[in-house]
């Protein structure tokens, strides 16, 4: 669970923390690519529904720090990849 969090989250936050203050003195945004099973989740690796529970809260809040512009999470919904 841990490499999972660290893939999926930790990475994210890392590169917008050191990416926070081009994007607020440009204007920039953040859209990160989430899933619906951060907010609906389902039976399976709770690992995964958590990292991307966890990345829409992360996403959201920028606003809160003063950062302009549009900040979201695209939630993909199930896409078979094999």
């Amino acid at each position: 669970m841990c490499r999972l969090l660290n893939t999926s989250l930790s990475s994210t936050v890392l590169g917008s923390r050191a990416a926070m203050p081009h994007l607020v003195a440009g204007r920039g945004s953040i859209v990160n690519v989430g899933s619906i099973n951060g907010r609906i989740p389902a039976t399976g690796p709770v690992g995964y529904s958590a990292a991307k529970a966890a990345l829409i809260a992360f996403t959201a809040s920028p606003r809160s720090v003063g950062m302009t512009g549009s900040d979201l999470t695209i939630d993909a919904g199930a896409t078979k990849t094999a």
